[in-house]
């Protein structure tokens, strides 16, 4: 049942049970605006979820004393407001408060407030300075993103966490002191913080320490952040260390090499993407995975070093990386979707061991000529080698029962495929655009071929690959697939009946 409503100089309000008045919305258009401290007789102690959200002609607001809670976004979206003032006995602000608020310089904070909520001052471009209250003990994720003026902000004694991205993206703060008291770090808080050169924490700090310039979580041996201006070209990675944590080195453009040691375990997602000046990466025995995007955009990255017992690479790990002309895969590793997409690989061998490759693992690598596959693998997954431009040969081993879609497709300079008697599957468009190929035998076992798998785009739409013969066994799914698609064939063989 919707609870009844009442409205007074503009602010719709409601009187709940407990004999308090809760502020509902604002519905005038002043720019100034003191908000009533008593409503319908009785105390206002609460402003209620966006109850100003959007009004972009408030400029300066004056919350009385007496609120003791606000609401999710607030004030959001007040493009033009530039001054708040909150009372001491507001105890909880909901998250969003003043996101997206540009014109914000000045903000008074309650002395007893307790945590800054999830994006409160996301997107504030124009708040440059801010002390937060001496009893805030939690930042949440994305706190202060985007705050692209933000040269300053003193964090009390009793702050106890800071969560995820809390100040990513804010391009004018240039250092920042953690204080004693904090015991957890989220992902990144100040990542893509383009002029941030210094983090600093007490040498006796309980659960903080810096490294050459970079931020490690003690009780967790995760190492958390790089500034992304620091200056440190190869930061010593200290042995004890367990893990490299997700946005680690994110966009460090000063970074040029790397060693991560043995007793890391695992390497977070995103790590080291979008640094365009590391050029070498030495993984040292003892890492077993690697996580998406890790190496991301990495473009000068040439040299890389992966150590064995090494069991998983995710997705995009090495995406774009197109300097990285040459790779040793351990045996037994595990390839995620698009691992090594758009590298420079004129060759890539890979180990016996490897038996499962996802989706696109070689996509778009141009200049790679040759591959050799290990047997143990069942299945080519889909786009596995789409866009190999230069791709001339290739040896399906035996065992290998199904080639999805597209895992050729693209692959201009492709003349020979020879296919193993295992296979039944061959999926739609997988030897799409392979204009060079000229003969191709498919095996009798073959039950299934998807649409378009040997066609090539035109003007007039797919068409069927010019110059391509087919050898398949008389009565075979192969033979009536050419006979229903057009496709010329050849039958050699015993029949399939």
């Amino acid at each position: 049942m919707e609870r009844e409503l009442f409205e007074h100089a503009s602010f719709l309000y409601a009187l709940p049970e407990d004999g308090t008045a809760e502020i509902v919305a604002y519905t005038g258009r002043e720019e100034s605006v003191e908000i009533p401290s008593v409503l319908g007789g009785r105390q206002v102690t609460v402003i209620g979820d966006k109850a100003f959200y959007e009004h972009k002609q408030l400029r300066r607001v004056v919350v009385p004393q007496g609120v003791a809670a606000m609401g999710e976004r607030v004030f959001s979206d007040c493009e033009c407001l530039e001054e708040a003032i909150l009372p001491d006995s507001v105890r909880s602000i909901g998250g969003w408060t003043f996101t997206r608020c540009r014109r914000l310089t000045r903000v008074t904070l309650p002395r007893g407030l307790a945590d800054i909520g999830e994006e409160m001052f996301s997107y504030c471009d124009s708040l440059a300075q801010l002390t937060l209250p001496g009893e805030v003990t939690g930042i949440s994720s994305y706190a202060f993103s985007s705050c692209v003026s933000l040269e300053s902000i003193t964090l009390p004694d009793s702050l106890l966490s800071i969560g995820d991205r809390a100040f990513s993206e804010c391009g004018s703060l240039r250092s920042i002191a953690l204080p004693d008291s904090l015991l957890f770090v989220g992902e990144n808080p100040f990542k893509r913080c383009e002029a941030l050169t210094e983090i600093t924490v007490s040498p006796d700090h309980p659960a903080l320490a810096v490294v050459d310039g970079v931020l490690y979580s003690r009780a967790e041996g995760r190492l958390v952040c790089c500034p992304m201006a620091a200056e440190t070209e190869e930061p010593r990675i200290p042995e004890g260390t367990r893990s490299i944590g997700i946005d680690a080195f994110d966009s460090c453009a000063g970074l040029r090499a790397v060693t991560i040691p043995g007793s890391v375990v695992h390497i977070s997602g995103w790590a080291f993407q979008h640094c365009p000046g590391l050029t070498d990466v030495v993984i040292r025995e003892g890492v077993k995975s690697i996580g998406p995007c890790a190496f991301f955009y990495c473009g000068s990255l040439s040299g890389l070093t992966l150590p064995r017992g090494l069991e998983e690479i995710g997705n995009r790990a090495f995406h774009a990386c197109e300097s990285l002309a040459e790779v040793t895969l351990p045996s037994g590793v595990a390839l995620g979707d698009g691992v090594f997409g758009e590298c420079g690989f004129l060759e890539v061998t890979i180990p016996e061991g490897v038996t499962r490759m996802e989706g696109r693992v070689f996509e778009d690598c141009e200049s790679m000529e040759h591959v050799v596959l290990p047997e143990g693998l069942t299945r080519l997954d889909h786009g596995l080698f789409m866009g190999c431009s230069s791709l001339e040969e290739i040896d399906v081993p035996p065992g290998v029962t199904e080639i999805k879609a597209r895992v050729f497709s693209g692959c201009e300079s492709l003349y020979r495929v020879s296919l193993p008697e295992s296979l039944t599957e061959i999926g739609s468009g997988a030897f799409r655009d392979c204009t060079a190929l000229t003969a191709l035998t498919i095996p009798a076992g073959v039950r299934r071929i998807g649409y378009n798998a040997f066609t090539v785009e035109t003007d007039d739409g797919l068409r069927p690959l010019p110059g391509l013969t087919l050898a398949v066994t008389p009565g075979s799914l192969a033979e009536r697939y050419c006979r229903d698609n057009g496709l010329p064939f050849v039958c050699a063989g015993p029949s399939a009946d």
